[in-house]
């Protein structure tokens, strides 16, 4: 680590508060960096420190008071002070908010336990470990996931160890260095082509990305009106009107998710691959947005909502996130989370149009911010009193109102995503004990399926049973397929993150004293399992799924569930058909060969496999070779404490045609 070049002038460094050298000595490790250490080295006090951090790294701030805090705690617990320095420690943490300028979110306060207290029971589960936060090497970007994450399940496996530079390393391993969103900054705005949208019209290819999107991805997200849509394009490609510049940024980020997610041709289009079409497409939308800076539109809304959709089937969730709130907020500032009443003049078009995109925004949200353990940005639900799509046949109004049948998926996923907040409040953000945590985790689940039982019958998930599906249903509508392959899939995820905590929080011991965690963790396994078959089953059968890269996570997770349940309660008899499961995990991942994420998923699961098959007594050789896997599992407690956690991806490690910039068609 780089020292600062000056001494600290908090001199009185044997006299100073305890917590003021522990957040000195944490936040010089987390920043690194001369110029800052300098500024804070000069401070002379814990609120200049505080200040001074506030200024230049924000984010570290409250990360830094909280380990401060643990670490005080921890010495305290293992060293019992005498009786003056209990006050004196007692009084430094008691002192006036005022002096010190400290506010810890109230959870915070009440999530640490009085310094003469007893160590904490087992049965208590305390999560400060089971986050992940770091700076992703090859975007300088600050990064964190949350305990309901893939990242902080990966984690895990190390027991919650992982520092901040193996975070970082976490972190970047994941990352997909093939796909570099551009600057949005005004050099880079200034740079796109003024005459990009009259070139669009040459590009006999465009036409089947937007095909390809409205026979797949828009049966989950039906946030346009294809024929609007396309009504709007014909004018675009022939000029014969001004369509406004932020349609012009929705037709490519249209264009970009439907490129990335369509089946593969035997040969380029233009001379570019899908993948090199999608990144040039995303370069165009994102440039456009650049330029048009704070243009505040339904266009806009969606635009940043399909750009998010690009980065998920990059596998670029930080990314997707971003552009997701993005949606949210210009969302927000226009109004379409309110009815517009009685009185309004807008036309039908644009009030279906309205409450489609923004109940489309509102599940794609709360799944986005919920899959990295982040915090939405939706507010309140008072706040909301938009309308829901009508749909024709089902719901009564004017006939110029009614969404066509497929739409009806819009209201089933916001109820699906209000369960999910309950999972991440109650679950994932809440302290409870392990049978308070079981009882609240049952309750979600009728609440799940309480959901199953409500969706319209053409698309409910046919659960838990071995009968042969019906010829009839290849008669089905594509958009009924589509949909209840997705909700498929989305349940038993939702169901893994209900019960894995379970799994991961608890001690086998402690599940064996509470008879129904035993159950409840079968549960989580066997959803796991119907997770891997049924992507296994839909990818031999149906060439559009294979595209769909974002499943990546899906799989990634219930393969992760599976060998956490390997190394800690499977038994001889158990395990062979759950290594098989592994198995075909890989397999799925190893299909998706054009995603660089899915490919190092492959090999990760693939060497986890292979150690835990060889059991406790696995060889230091095995252990060596799996270091990329620990990169971002961690140790997986396979009979050694010394897993060295120093491997990186390189970017020189990738060719150069992989990357966005080039990509011009021919």
């Amino acid at each position: 680590m780089t020292q600062p070049r000056s001494h600290f002038r908090l001199v009185t460094v044997n006299t100073a508060p305890q917590r003021a050298k522990l957040l000195i000595g944490r936040v010089v490790e987390a920043l690194k960096d001369d110029y800052i250490i300098d500024h804070i080295g000069n401070c002379e006090s814990i609120q200049e420190v505080e200040s001074k951090v506030r200024e230049f790294k924000p984010d570290v701030l409250l990360e830094a008071q909280v380990d401060s805090l643990s670490k005080l705690l921890k010495t305290q617990q293992t060293h019992p002070p005498t009786a003056q320095a209990d006050a004196d420690v007692h009084h430094d943490f008691a002192r006036d908010p005022a002096e010190d300028h400290i506010e810890l979110p109230r959870s915070s306060h009440q999530a640490i336990p009085t310094l003469d207290a007893g160590p904490t029971p087992a049965s208590l589960m305390h999560p400060p470990n089971e986050e992940v936060s770091g700076v992703n090497q090859h975007t300088r970007n600050m990064e964190f996931y949350g305990s309901s994450s893939s990242m902080a399940l990966l984690s895990h496996v190390h027991g919650g160890n992982v520092g901040n530079t193996e975070s970082g390393t976490l972190l970047s391993n994941l990352h997909n260095p093939a796909f570099t969103p551009p600057e949005t900054n005004r050099k880079a705005a200034t740079t796109a082509k003024d005459d990009v949208p009259g070139r669009a019209a040459h590009f006999p290819q465009c036409r089947g990305f937007l095909d390809n999107h409205f026979s797949a991805l828009h049966y989950i997200h039906p946030v346009l009106d294809k024929a609007e849509f396309f009504e709007r394009c014909e004018a675009l490609w022939t000029a014969t009107d001004d369509q406004s510049p932020s349609f012009t940024a929705l037709y490519y980020s249209v264009l970009s998710v439907g490129a990335i997610t369509s089946p593969r041709d035997d040969e380029p289009l233009g001379g570019l691959d899908n993948l090199q079409w999608s990144r040039f497409l995303f370069k165009e939308a994102t440039s456009r947005c650049g330029q048009l800076n704070m243009v505040t539109d339904l266009n806009m809304v969606q635009s940043y909502l399909f750009l998010a959709k690009v980065c998920q089937n990059e596998i670029m969730p930080h990314w997707a996130y971003m552009y997701i709130g993005m949606a949210v907020r210009t969302a927000l500032a226009i109004g379409i989370n309110r009815s517009s009443g009685p009185n309004t003049r807008k036309p039908p078009a644009q009030l279906r149009a309205e409450s489609r995109t923004w109940w489309g925004l509102y599940s794609l949200e709360t799944e986005t911010s919920f899959a990295m353990g982040r915090p939405d940005t939706l507010g309140a639900d008072l706040y909301h009193n938009q309308r829901y799509p009508l749909i024709r046949g089902v719901d009564l109004g004017e006939a110029d109102r009614l969404e066509p049948p497929h739409c009806a998926i819009i209201k089933s996923m916001v109820d699906f995503s209000r369960i999910t907040r309950q999972v991440c409040f109650g679950v994932y953000l809440t302290e409870f004990n392990l049978a308070r945590t079981l009882d609240t985790a049952i309750q979600m689940e009728q609440s799940l399926n309480n959901w199953i039982s409500a969706l319209p019958e053409d698309i409910r998930p046919r659960l838990y049973t071995d009968l042969m599906p019906s010829l009839q249903d290849a008669r089905a509508p594509r958009w009924m397929k589509r949909q209840r392959l997705v909700l498929t899939i989305r349940y038993h995820n939702l169901r893994i993150l209900m019960f894995g905590t379970l799994l991961l929080r608890s001690t086998k011991e402690e599940r064996l004293a509470i008879p129904a965690s035993q159950e409840c963790v079968q549960k989580c396994l066997d959803s796991a399992k119907r997770t891997i078959e049924t992507i296994y089953e839909t990818l031999q059968h149906n060439d559009f799924f294979r595209t769909w890269f974002y499943n990546t996570t899906y799989i990634v997770f219930a393969a992760s569930i599976i060998l956490v349940y390997l190394t800690r309660e499977a038994s001889n008899a158990t395990s062979q058909p759950l290594h098989r499961l592994v198995g075909l995990a890989i397999d799925i991942l190893e299909l998706m060969s054009e995603s660089v994420v899915a490919q190092e998923a492959a090999k990760m699961l693939r060497r986890a496999k292979e150690a835990v098959e060889q059991g406790p007594e696995v060889s230091v050789e095995v252990i060596e070779d799996s270091r990329l896997l620990n990169q971002y599992w961690g140790r997986l407690e396979l009979g050694t404490e010394d897993v060295d956690f120093d491997m990186m991806f390189q970017l020189s490690g990738y060719d150069n045609d992989n990357f966005l910039m080039p990509f011009e068609p021919q």
